[in-house]
């Protein structure tokens, strides 16, 4: 967070409030705006709050399952032969940090992982096959 180490450098006394409904889809990713933000005090809500209740209104949830279709699985199935060697060339370089198949991989994750890769070598020479795998987790993520 380059605007954040200015002003902290410049010996700027500062708060900064902000919201997110999503700051990150597993810990480490939330421990990782905590820092960059040096966040001292959160504050969660949830919809049953009392504070929040007043300001939803009615709302009925139905989930309905619809199962993939033949071809849908046929193609996954594919997607994960080519997929699996590109995970294996990143992990064997030290540059996929993240657990799971390809999967179980979030988008987010991968990018985290590509940036922490580039600031560890700051070399680009991985690029395409996290690109690669980017795209796999987005189709995935979007399914």
């Amino acid at each position: 967070m380059k605007v954040i180490d200015d002003i902290e450098g410049k010996g700027a006394k500062f708060r900064i409030v902000g919201l997110s409904a999503t700051p990150g889809p597993n810990l480490a990713a939330v421990q990782e705006v905590i820092d960059n933000l040096r966040i001292g005090e959160i504050c969660v809500r949830l919809e049953s709050d009392d504070d929040v209740k007043k300001y939803i209104y009615n709302k009925d949830t139905e989930v309905i399952y619809v199962e993939q279709s033949s071809s849908i699985n046929f193609i996954e199935d594919k997607l994960i032969t080519l997929i699996d060697p590109i995970i294996g060339h990143l992990r064997r370089f030290g540059a996929l940090g993240i657990n799971g198949t390809a999967s179980t991989m979030h988008p987010y994750t991968v990018l985290l992982a590509k940036k922490s890769f580039h600031e560890k070598r700051n070399e680009h020479s991985l690029d395409v096959s996290f690109s690669s795998l980017l795209l796999y987790c987005v189709y995935v993520y979007i399914l």
